[in-house]
């Protein structure tokens, strides 16, 4: 080899092998390596940040563990065939009460709160059958571990949200220097490495320009009440639209109703923060 070895995770990335983009790669290696490690020294708090109660004792000792912790499970394969609803990570614990968890993750991928949100109850079933299967009546929890930057909301379907940013934050100084720094370099680049399929339109009735969406709420036309821009109303996006004035002919979401992510927001409060800073038209 000619020249001089590289070191360092992000040399590495770039010059060597490339980050790996693969969902599975992250909840199969490198979430249970952060949080399933020596002995279990974090999964107690892994569960919590899951809404699991985070007091349940966990044993590791293969003798005496009261624990099973799968990625990629192939439960409902063995039942169906199906692959889809299976959730990437399951988790039961042998304890008063028992606790089984599915865990819904996604990395890279670019998916629409409604898909999301119907392989959430599709899984929801399949934990049900799984809890029947023990016959401890386990107690059931599921959690969907997403980015931030998708702009979901705090649930889904009743499911809590969890951001793979609050689990970097976490673990950040208890768990390997080496898996943390891989986890980082997902999270910081993430949108150069997210897929490319696009959701933009998915959650809008119409696609008008700031210029037209003022114009309207100047009229008191309510045919859209709500409207979306990446980063939602405070984000960099919006306050640079403001700030330039490129808002009058920025194309921007709209809907008749309705908020279905962080994205989302008020066309009223984005007239007020027009208005705010003095850029609203003469």
């Amino acid at each position: 080899m000619s020249g001089q070895p590289i070191k360092g995770l992000r040399a590495l990335f770039v010059q060597r092998l490339p980050i790996n983009r693969k969902e599975q790669y992250y909840t199969g290696t490198v979430l249970p390596m952060i949080v399933a490690g020596d002995g279990f020294k974090r999964l107690g708090e892994f569960l919590a940040l899951c809404r699991v109660p985070a007091d349940v004792p966990l044993d590791a000792d293969p003798e005496s563990t009261n624990v099973q912790f799968f990625t990629e499970y192939s439960f409902h394969e063995s039942v169906s065939g199906a692959r889809s609803v299976v959730p990437d990570l399951v988790v039961y614990v042998e304890s008063e009460p028992s606790l089984l968890l599915g865990v819904e993750a996604k990395v890279f991928l670019r998916p629409s709160v409604a898909d999301v949100t119907k392989q959430l109850q599709a899984q929801s079933a399949l934990l049900e059958i799984m809890a029947k299967e023990v016959g401890t009546n386990p107690l059931i929890h599921q959690v969907a571990l997403l980015p931030a930057r998708l702009g979901f909301p705090d649930k889904l379907s009743g499911v809590p949200v969890l951001p793979w940013e609050t689990v970097a934050n976490t673990f950040r100084n208890a768990a390997s220097p080496y898996w943390m720094g891989v986890l980082d370099e997902a999270i910081e680049r993430w949108e150069e490495l997210a897929s490319s399929e696009d959701t933009y339109g998915r959650n809008a009735d119409a696609v008008i320009t700031g210029q037209d969406i003022y114009d309207r709420h100047e009229r008191r036309d309510t045919t859209f009440a709500s409207m979306g821009r990446a980063g939602g109303l405070h984000g960099e996006n919006v306050k640079s639209d403001i700030r330039t004035g490129g808002w009058r002919k920025q194309k921007y979401e709209v809907r008749h109703e309705g908020e279905p992510n962080r994205n989302w927001f008020a066309i009223a409060n984005f007239v007020r923060m027009i208005e705010a800073h003095g850029s609203s038209p003469p």
